[in-house]
């Protein structure tokens, strides 16, 4: 009976933290996400690095029009693409511009790491919370230590 009890109201919590946080997201959840491709096809991208958290979720509302390729970011050993969930032969998709979408709450780079990687981007796009979509006038995979 203890057990159905806190089966019952681990259920309950559980289920009032869900709409807790459907509520703070208002009615469109991933507007965000929705902003960040809207920006990265108006600027007429279409390859650029992110998290491994952001890259998934935007590639998917990009419709394959803009590539998110997915990157972990070390201040020691620089921007990495994930080789695990990656098919190598979309970093040698040609481009003469990339972005990196920026989030610290999902990478352990700072700007200045950034900029040591990939010198300072050609522009800047400011973007909802803290995240940034860094702008570079060439495809930042070609300073990228691949293995």
């Amino acid at each position: 009976m203890l057990l159905v009890g806190v089966f019952l109201m681990s259920t309950s919590l559980n289920i009032a933290s869900t709409i807790q946080a459907y509520l703070a997201h208002g009615s469109d959840p991933n507007a965000e996400n929705e902003k960040i491709v809207a920006v990265a096809k108006f600027r007429h991208l279409t390859k650029g690095y992110a998290s491994y958290w952001n890259a998934g979720v935007n590639q998917y509302f990009a419709n394959s029009e803009v590539l998110f390729v997915q990157t972990g970011c070390s201040p020691v050993g620089g921007l990495r693409p994930n080789l695990l969930l990656l098919n190598e032969q979309v970093l040698k998709r040609p481009t003469s511009a990339s972005f990196y979408l920026f989030d610290p709450a999902a990478t352990h780079c700072t700007d200045a790491d950034l900029a040591r990687f990939f010198g300072e981007p050609q522009d800047t796009v400011e973007l909802a919370g803290q995240k940034r979509l860094l702008l570079y006038s060439y495809d930042i995979a070609t300073r990228m230590r691949v293995k």
